[in-house]
């Protein structure tokens, strides 16, 4: 059959979140866990309308006949008159860090460039046009949308589900069209990409049964079992993302006659031509009487996965808009439109000449909702059949799941779900927590490109429990950090593969003593910003996922200094540049490795860098002359004067203004075990000014942690 093509714009950092706000009646928990199977329900009551305040005694859960609590049960309610009543609570103001991606509405715009009006494009640049509309004032803040071509050599996802929504409007820009409105001749301004998927129409002739031959039959039906392979498997790459998928479906269909065969009136035309002249039939149209048992079984298994997946196909017939346009074979395809939408669970708009009539409804109809849910049993298979029932009188489930199967094991993912999945993760501010791993992000006050420094740090007892999972003495982690400022804007994306060699930690010493750091910097904005930070062993799958906020001060010519850097005794060779921007870490031919969580030992040598912005060079001898001074401060406000110390080595930058300094320092012998705060107060002497920065520490009284190894 034919293949999927996948293009997600995951190495270039395109897959970002943006902080959910919370919308509904109340900030409820509902984490993501592999206990807690999340359903999307829409409930309405006698008049018709969705019904508010239900409860978790409301509704009746059977999985597999099998009765089961709804352990969770809480509204979402994205309609305009919702939101407006809840926009002067306080819970508006922050983000619902609390709610899952699951608990989010999932729009996939898909457009078939397979089976549409091959005659005209305009329905190409209406539906580009309206989907513009749709993801730039249709769908809400907290929406996750994607972007995806159907073609007849696959789907090809232009953008996954993110909520960045001005990748997704990127993607519907890049179909290839110079002009979203009016009709354009047959090939003025559409792309070769474009036009290839409109040369030709299989099914042209399909209307003179005295013409159809047999091959030509039997290869548009061929033609249709790939088009129905390529959305079985557009629905098992769904199924690696949590929550209901709604996939709003730019198509006219293929002929019913594939499908379901002639109809009545055509068996008619068909019995009154072969009682005229019998040798006048086409040898096609035996085959076309009842349609292909094949693709009547694909679709069954198209719709099947579909509803594994709890995705649901909208489908908008576009054959409405070149209708009204002039003359146009309009081929019968309402059965086959109507299988994928309607025996999906989702809805089906034939013959429309405007298509935002159809978005403005989808959008309507799937804006409030419940999220309810059950707790798996280790006995369940891998696909349940489910049923959502209220008990309430006069209240019926509108739209709910009725089969489910849970993504798969990391180990069996085709790359196209991994990709899919770790967007997910991406777009959920909840933490997960099945890598321990500990973090810090150091803004850097540059006057040039603003960026922050993103330390990581592995506890040894942590690749020790991957190496046994693994059954390996290699661990591959892929890592990634995304910035995004203060609206939820990606901003700048750093992501890299490292391997752990355990063999060569073992070697070191026990490897519960010993921690694995990394370091890198990312593009920021100034003021409030997020990060968001990606762990995950690329071979059994665990993720790690965490969100620290920060703030990053504007970009001025004032002496400024970045919180100091802790380093470990270890430093990693230089890597050739990739043009990342400034690397504060970059010092001489290696690269210097900060700890994320440091700890200072009483009495100890500490290795630190500091990077200060602007400092005066000395006019006569271009040296670098400062005032250094040190505190460490516990928790309770006592203080004690780090007495020696010692600038090793200092590098200046002159294009950047940048000049780093390798410090010495000895802690004191008396200084209390515990939290605590490291103060570094720097004077320029030539120029006469003062800055300070501070960083926590953990002061210990004994050695806790063995010399760490580290990557960029």
């Amino acid at each position: 059959m034919g293949r999927v093509i996948v293009l997600i714009c995951l190495i270039s950092g395109c897959l970002l979140l943006a902080g959910p706000t919370a919308i509904g009646q109340q900030p409820q928990v509902f984490r993501s866990t592999v206990q807690l199977v999340q359903l999307q329900v829409s409930v309405v009551g006698a008049d018709g309308e969705f019904l508010q305040g239900l409860g978790e005694e409301d509704f009746r859960i059977t999985v597999d006949g099998e009765s089961r609590p709804a352990q969770v049960v809480y509204e979402v309610d994205l309609r305009p008159s919702a939101v407006a009543d809840t926009t002067t609570t306080a819970t508006i103001a922050a983000p619902d860090l609390s709610r899952p991606v699951a608990a989010r509405r999932h729009f996939l715009v898909l457009f078939d460039l397979v089976y549409g009006p091959h005659k005209s494009r305009r329905w190409v640049l209406e539906a580009r046009k309206e989907a513009l509309d749709f993801i730039r004032e249709g769908v809400h803040r907290l929406d996750l949308v994607a972007v995806a071509t159907i073609t007849r050599t696959g789907i090809n996802l232009l953008s996954p589900f993110v909520a960045d929504h001005s990748q997704a409007l990127a993607a519907v820009e890049s179909l290839g069209l110079r002009s979203a409105t009016g009709q354009i001749p047959l090939e003025s301004e559409v792309e070769e990409v474009i036009a290839d998927n409109f040369n030709s129409d299989p099914a042209a002739s399909f209307g003179n049964l005295d013409q159809v031959p047999a091959m030509e039959y039997r290869a548009y039906v061929a033609g249709v079992a790939n088009y129905l392979d390529q959305l079985r498997q557009m629905a098992e790459m769904l199924q690696a993302v949590e929550g209901k998928k709604h996939v709003v479906m730019f198509t006219h269909g293929f002929a019913d006659r594939a499908l379901t065969g002639l109809s009545l009136e055509e068996l008619s035309a068909g019995a009154n031509l072969r009682s005229v002249s019998p040798g006048g039939l086409a040898s096609a149209a035996l085959e076309m009487q009842s349609g292909d048992s094949g693709v009547r079984e694909d679709m069954g298994r198209v719709v099947k996965a579909l509803r594994q997946a709890d995705a649901v196909i909208h489908a908008v017939d576009t054959a409405g808009l070149a209708a009204s346009i002039g003359p146009v074979a309009v081929r019968p395809t309402r059965q086959s439109l109507s299988t994928l939408a309607l025996d999906t669970g989702g809805t089906l708009y034939l013959n429309t000449n405007d298509f935002a009539v159809p978005l403005a409804a989808i959008e309507q109809t799937t804006a409030a909702f419940y999220m309810i849910g059950y707790r798996r049993s280790p006995n369940d298979p891998p696909t349940v059949e489910v049923s959502v029932q209220i008990i309430r009188p006069g209240a019926r489930v509108v739209s709910a799941p009725t089969a489910l199967s849970p993504p798969p094991e990391y180990r069996q993912m085709t790359p196209s779900q991994r990709q899919l999945q770790l967007a997910e993760f991406m777009n959920d501010d909840v933490e997960r927590r099945r890598i321990d791993f500990q973090a810090q992000v150091v803004p850097l006050p540059g006057k040039g490109e603003g960026r922050v420094a993103v330390l990581l740090e592995v506890p040894g007892a942590e690749v020790q429990r991957l190496a046994l999972e693994r059954n390996s003495e290699q661990i591959q982690l892929e890592f990634g950090a995304f910035s995004l400022d203060e609206s939820g804007r990606p901003v700048g994306a750093t992501r890299r593969g490292v391997t752990i060699d355990v063999a060569e930690l073992r070697a070191r010493g026990p490897i519960a003593a010993q921690r694995f750091l990394l370091s890198d910097s990312v593009q920021a904005r100034p003021g409030e910003g997020r990060l968001r930070l990606l762990l995950r062993e690329a071979e059994i799958g665990q993720l790690s996922s965490r969100t620290i906020r920060f703030w990053s001060p504007e970009p001025s010519s004032t002496l400024a200094l970045a919180r100091p850097f802790i380093l470990s005794g270890m430093a990693a060779p230089l890597a050739t540049a990739d043009g990342g921007g400034f690397d504060p870490f970059a010092y001489g031919e290696h690269r210097l490795l900060p700890l994320a969580a440091p700890v200072v030992q009483a009495g100890a040598t500490v290795r630190m860098l500091l990077v200060a912005w602007n400092l005066q060079l000395h006019p006569p001898t271009g040296q670098t002359v400062v005032g250094l001074t040190m505190d460490l401060t516990s928790a309770d406000g006592e203080a004690h004067r780090v007495q020696s110390l010692a600038i090793v080595d200092t590098l200046h930058d002159a294009e950047s203004g940048v000049t780093r300094l390798l410090v010495e320092a000895t802690m004191p012998a008396a200084m209390p075990v515990g939290t605590g705060h490291l103060w570094v107060r720097l004077l320029d002497r030539v120029a006469g000014r003062r800055v300070e920065e501070q960083v926590q520490v953990r002061m210990t009284s004994t050695e806790h942690a063995a010399e760490p190894r580290g990557s960029r």
